[in-house]
């Protein structure tokens, strides 16, 4: 039987996704209903960023929202949604209805109580409120037991999750029989990037072993996203020329857009600054950008405001085992890039 539950076991969907618009970086986890329930997820910012931790107690640094299907409610898909708040590390975190230590969770999860931050997400769900704590540490935590994570990780998140397929009454069964198929957590303020190259966030995902309630490290996978640089626009102010009613405006400019994703450019103009609506389509060589928009003359003078507009889409790339454990997937997150705003002139017709 043991064999038979082993070879059913599946843990093979799990997926990052990491987006930075700043000061917002947002964490994305998802996972297939038929996988095996996540034990402990554990995220690794890269070398590349540095990470902010000094937020007080009871300070809230972000928002959350989750999904995923609720055993006690016919297998329901159940959406939850909440904040993100630190907790001091002589804190409490609700469990069920009761109060327990922050430190002593953290022990269970990670193995030691000390840890350069505590966060807990606070989420309500089907009228009840359910927390989970969350164990930050810069420098990251060690991968494994004698490991270190010094060579690709500046900062690490570490979650445990409440078992879900163990019978009703089971002490720490997860609430509901709540199973996660998906968490969006965005926090602010608190991860800043160089700006440069393409670094790589990582999660070690560790599944249990189906309806015994036990971790299963044998069955961790790793998967991964990447953040592309650089990401500027420059847009000149063009000069219009004027012939016959119409004002010509060579548009011009310097794109500077991660290599190697295809890239749409695009110019948006509006009679105000905060009211721009797509206009022409900018074509791309190398570093530049170019274009072009007329506009019909008027009896009067027009104000007009410009601004270039990128978007790389979303893509994947090559996932690099970092933990000697499966790494099934790597993530490039879309890209929205924005030059600055210009106004133009086009003076009024001449009779």
């Amino acid at each position: 039987l043991t064999s038979a539950g082993t070879a059913l076991a599946a843990y093979t969907t799990p997926k990052l996704l990491v987006t930075d618009t700043p000061p917002t970086v947002t964490i994305n986890y998802t996972q297939s209903a038929n996988d095996d329930p996540t034990a402990k997820l554990t995220f690794y910012a890269p070398t590349e960023y540095s990470a902010s931790l000094t937020q007080p107690a009871g300070q809230t640094i972000g928002t959350v929202t989750a999904q995923g299907t609720a055993a006690d409610l016919g297998g329901a898909l159940l959406p939850l949604t909440g904040t993100v708040q630190v907790r001091a590390a002589n804190g409490t975190y609700l469990s069920g209805t009761t109060q327990v230590p922050i430190a002593a969770a953290a022990t269970q999860c990670t193995g030691t109580a000390t840890h350069t931050a505590f966060w807990v997400l606070i989420l309500q769900a089907a009228g009840q409120t359910l927390e989970l704590p969350v164990f930050v540490d810069s420098p990251a935590a060690p991968p494994a037991p004698g490991g270190s994570a010094s060579a690709f990780a500046s900062a690490s998140i570490q979650a445990c999750l409440p078992p879900p397929d163990v019978p009703v009454g089971t002490p720490g069964r997860a609430t509901f029989g709540f199973k996660l198929t998906q968490v969006d957590f965005k926090v602010n303020g608190v991860f800043t990037s160089a700006g440069t190259g393409q670094p790589r966030w990582r999660v070690l995902a560790t599944p249990y072993t189906p309806a015994r309630g036990t971790p299963n490290a044998a069955g961790s996978v790793e998967a991964q996203s990447v953040i592309a640089f650089p990401r500027t626009l420059t847009l000149r102010r063009p000069v219009p020329r004027t012939a016959r009613g119409i004002a010509t405006l060579a548009i011009t400019g310097a794109a500077q857009l991660p290599a190697g994703a295809p890239a749409t450019l695009r110019l948006y103009r509006g009679k105000t600054a905060g009211g721009l609506t797509p206009s022409v389509t900018l074509s791309r060589s190398g570093a530049a950008f170019r274009g072009s928009l007329r506009i019909r003359q008027t009896s009067k003078r027009q104000v007009v405001f410009l601004q270039a507009r990128a978007v790389v889409p979303a893509g994947t790339t090559t996932c690099t085992p970092t933990f000697g454990v499966p790494c099934l997937s790597a993530t490039r997150a879309a890209v929205n890039v924005r030059s600055g705003t210009v106004r133009v002139v086009i003076p009024a017709r001449k009779r």
